[in-house]
């Protein structure tokens, strides 16, 4: 498939900790985006998701996102995964993608910047901070 998707100002989460997508969603709250955020469990859901496949071909119930919003160590099919397999899909070439990991490790913000991810932030520690950052990751990519 050449021709790229249009885009719906929603966001997808792909994180396999329901801790960090409950604050995630709280964040999006407080920082006042009123975009809709959908949540996946890991990468498998994630490029299920992204294609449509099986519950998420309901593209109203499941529109494809502006923002991926992706954590890298998650079961089935990790982050890097998920960003070797975008490289492969012309019609999402304008799905934007930030990796939101525990790991602050040079070499996995290398890979993962080398691999497509438009941004990396390592996870906030508290609510505020975590609002913050939203407030600067959505401000810049889901207005970009």
């Amino acid at each position: 498939m050449d021709t790229q998707i249009e885009a719906t100002g929603a966001v997808l989460l792909a994180d396999d900790d329901s801790n960090d997508i409950f604050f995630l969603r709280r964040a999006f709250q407080r920082a006042g985006f009123e975009n809709t955020v959908l949540d996946v469990p890991d990468g498998e859901k994630a490029i299920e998701y992204l294609c449509g496949d099986n519950h998420f071909s309901d593209r109203k119930r499941y529109p494809i996102p502006t923002l991926l919003i992706l954590d890298l160590k998650m079961p089935k099919i990790n982050g890097f995964e998920v960003l070797e397999w975008l490289k492969t899909r012309n019609d999402l070439r304008g799905l934007k993608v930030v990796v939101l990991s525990s790991s602050g490790l040079a070499s996995d913000q290398q890979k993962a910047r080398a691999l497509g991810a438009h941004d990396y932030r390592v996870k906030p520690a508290d609510l505020e901070d975590m609002v913050n950052m939203i407030k600067e990751v959505a401000g810049r990519w889901l207005q970009a």
